[in-house]
């Protein structure tokens, strides 16, 4: 899924942009902001994150609001959050993460791996190498566990009268974006 208002990551003292919502992130729910949010067009979830790599885990750095009246009040939901997840860690996720970075020469992908929070592996690709971590990733994918999860949970989806996803579709999805559907390196 696509970000309008984009999160960002600190990694090695550097801060990128995240294009893609981290899979299974639920902060609303580990946070307790919903009510302080402001959906837009810009941004649907109503915030935008910064997060951290810290010790080696994925920590949550700073929230920022979509409605400045509120901003004020997320202070005290951070250091709540702080002092129930150590650092601020996000233990619960499993994601793949991609950051790009702008060398002069040639860009450079950087794939990190997140496992239960902590930073588990981390791939540096030029671009022709990138896709051809994309293509073994999905190759790779096919028949796992959080495949046919995934095939379950969009064909469910479908209501009787109109079977909007097939498998093929789905599938094709999953292809042409294959680190926004799986969640660990394969």
């Amino acid at each position: 899924m696509t970000v309008q208002s984009k999160d960002s990551l600190i990694f090695k003292g550097k801060r990128y942009s995240i294009n893609a919502n981290l899979s299974d992130l639920d902060l609303l729910s580990h946070l307790d902001i919903e009510k302080y949010t402001a959906k837009s067009s810009r941004n649907w979830r109503g915030y935008t994150a910064q997060f951290i790599i810290r010790n080696n885990f994925l920590c949550l750095n700073e929230i920022f609001l979509h409605n400045d009246e509120e901003q004020c009040r997320i202070e005290q939901t951070l250091q709540k959050f702080y002092s129930k997840y150590e650092d601020g860690r996000i233990e619960w996720l499993n994601d793949v993460v991609i950051l790009n970075e702008d060398d002069k020469n040639e860009p450079i992908r950087i794939i990190l791996e997140i496992s239960n929070g902590l930073l588990s592996q981390v791939l540096f690709c030029n671009e022709e190498e990138f896709e051809e971590l994309e293509k073994r990733q999905f190759k790779n994918f096919i028949g796992s566990d959080e495949y046919k999860r995934k095939i379950e949970f969009y064909l469910s989806m479908n209501d009787k009268k109109n079977a909007f996803f097939t498998e093929e579709k789905v599938v094709g999805f999953m292809e042409k974006n294959i680190f926004s559907y799986s969640t660990k390196l394969y």
